[in-house]
């Protein structure tokens, strides 16, 4: 079954850059109220994996190895609008060195308590301040102000541009397994050293475009 999903999941995020299409401007509310909906259908059935940082204000979702999609409950607070978060020893063991990540795409954290060390990237969408009640409302009106940057796939699936070749994808209400999966552009890693061929959980992905010339990581994360 795995296998299956797996598979599909690589045709489904294949199809990113050549067969995803953005809504005009007038569907974009239908188009933003779905996603959030089906987006919400995955957070209640893993309802445990759901966190909030009170200290930033965000919300968040928590997957394999501590990794986690992050969004904010208030644009004005800081630039991580929105933030993906993945382990670091996996790209550290494959050859990065952290200490060249300053000042380029990446933060490096790292490891405090219980929290393994993290590379972060972050996204700003807006610099108004805002009071959302809950992570679906703050979710929704993030995604109210990225005209654009969502879309859907033709096999029912949402994608949400978070900028610079980073994105983040989650199944729509049709299909059977509800996954989430990272896209990040690794150009500034592979600059820090990393080699790609050495990670263990994360794909190279295939860019269609020939002008494209990023090398593009891709991680699913399995999900009830």
């Amino acid at each position: 079954m795995k296998k299956r999903v797996f598979t599909t999941l690589i045709i489904m995020l294949t199809l990113i850059f050549t067969g995803c299409s953005s809504e005009k401007p007038d569907e974009n509310d239908s188009l933003v109220q779905d996603a959030t909906n089906n987006f919400d259908i995955i957070v209640s059935n893993n309802i445990e994996n759901k966190i909030y940082h009170s200290e930033l204000n965000h919300f968040g979702f928590i997957l394999e190895d501590s990794e986690k999609f992050e969004w904010t409950g208030d644009p004005s607070t800081n630039d991580a609008d929105f933030s993906l978060s993945f382990y670091a020893e996996e790209f550290i063991a494959a050859g990065l060195d952290v200490s060249m990540l300053e000042g380029n795409t990446f933060t490096y954290q790292e490891a405090s308590d219980n929290n393994p060390s993290m590379i972060i990237y972050t996204s700003d969408v807006s610099n108004e301040k805002e009071t959302y009640s809950d992570y679906k409302e703050a979710f929704e009106k993030l995604l109210d102000k990225m005209p654009g940057q969502l879309s859907t796939l033709e096999n029912d699936g949402y994608i949400l541009d978070i900028g610079l070749g980073f994105q983040v994808h989650w199944n729509g209400e049709e299909r059977e397994n509800k996954d989430i999966a990272f896209i990040i552009n690794a150009d500034d890693l592979i600059g820090a050293g990393l080699n790609v061929e050495k990670l263990s959980s994360w794909e190279v992905m295939k860019n269609k475009d020939a002008t494209d010339t990023q090398v593009k990581l891709f991680k699913v994360y399995y999900l009830k």
